[in-house]
């Protein structure tokens, strides 16, 4: 998985990161409000929290940076998955397979943004901060793969699991 980066600045792409923080916290509270009370749920508004997080962090560099709040609109902006036309596309006929593939898209392609940033950064303390968000996604992808993992074998026999998914009120269509 790559990202054309080609073209734009630092600040650009700095920029693409506070929106797409913005987008992926929507999207994420988006499907948590799709889903029964349980733990999925509790992990989509978890993400969403840490997502909102990230773009307060990224807004704080960002003026540190370049010495404002406003956030410049990118020359180009790249797309995550995680945006509200997705939202919007997701509709009723969505599995939950589906929306954890779309995510975990996300999540890897902030990954890959974050460790850009790290590598093109020249002071110490930005360059761990984007490392730590680098790392933060990473571990949000393995979170969303662990659930899908188990989520596919459900779905091979989800006779042998009808017990599980009720006891964690783990749902596939939302």
């Amino acid at each position: 998985m790559e990202i054309n980066f080609e073209g734009m600045d630092f600040e650009d792409i700095l920029a693409n990161a506070v929106l797409s923080e913005e987008d992926a916290s929507a999207f994420y509270s988006e499907i948590a409000k799709r889903l029964p009370e349980g733990i999925t749920k509790n992990k989509f508004n978890f993400l969403s929290e840490q997502e909102k997080s990230h773009k307060k962090i990224m807004e704080s560099l960002y003026l540190e940076i370049f010495g404002t709040k406003e956030i410049k609109k990118p020359k180009r902006r790249f797309a995550f998955e995680c945006s509200e036309k997705t939202i919007k596309e997701l509709g009723e006929v969505s599995t939950l397979i589906e929306v954890i593939e779309i995510a975990m898209g996300c999540e890897k392609k902030a990954e890959i943004t974050y460790r850009y940033l790290m590598k093109k950064s020249n002071k110490g303390y930005v360059k761990n901060t984007f490392r730590y968000i680098a790392e933060t996604e990473h571990s949000h992808y393995v979170a969303l793969k662990t659930e899908y993992s188990y989520l596919t074998d459900i779905g091979k026999e989800p006779e042998k699991y009808s017990r599980t998914l009720n006891l964690l009120n783990i749902v596939f269509k939302f």
